[in-house]
This record gives C-alpha cells, structure tokens and sequence, in this order.
C-alpha cells in the first residue's frame, strides 16, 4: 500500500506555518516561546477545519453511510394513529424498518 500526502494537508502545514509565524512576530507574550505555542496551536486548528471541509473528511469521529435510527417524529411524540404500533406493521418492534 502506498501512502501519499493528500493535497488537503497543505492547508494544515500552512496553518502551522502561519500560525508560527504570526506567534514569532505578531503576539507579544513573556517568555516568547509561550506566543508561539499558541500561534502554532491557533494555526494547527485553522488548518485542520479547512482540511476537513475542503476533504469532507469528518475532523473527530466516523461518517457513517447507514442511519442509526428510522423513526419520524410521529413515532417519537407520539400521536393518535401511530402511538402503539400494530403487530402487522413493518419493522422489528423497535422502530427501525428494514431498507
């Protein structure tokens, strides 16, 4: 398998490299390495946010293709023709339909 940086990644690096850069000459903190901590971390996370729009890759966690739940509000609330599900109608009791 090869591995290969992803065009999207740039945009990382360029935050890191700007946000360093903004620490080294913008901010003013004593001690200076503290300024550029947060100039790095500042420019870490702007790039990171637009890698994962540009990619649409999600920044925590998984996307998923399948719909954890298929209920409508109707089930959730409750009205008066779908409150008590009837025996003959689809799916497993539990709210999920079969796709």
């Amino acid at each position: 398998m090869r591995r290969y940086l992803r065009p999207h990644y740039l945009f990382v690096f360029g935050g890191i490299a700007l946000g360093l850069s903004i620490g080294i000459f913008v901010i003013d903190f004593e001690p200076a390495f503290v300024g550029w901590i947060f100039g790095g971390g500042i420019g870490l996370s702007g790039g990171a946010y637009l890698a994962a729009i540009t990619s649409g890759e999600p920044l925590a966690g998984s996307a998923s293709d399948q719909r954890r739940a298929n209920w409508t509000l109707d089930e959730l609330y409750g009205s008066e023709d779908t409150a008590t599900p009837s025996p003959t109608s689809e799916g497993n009791g539990n709210g999920n339909r079969p796709s």
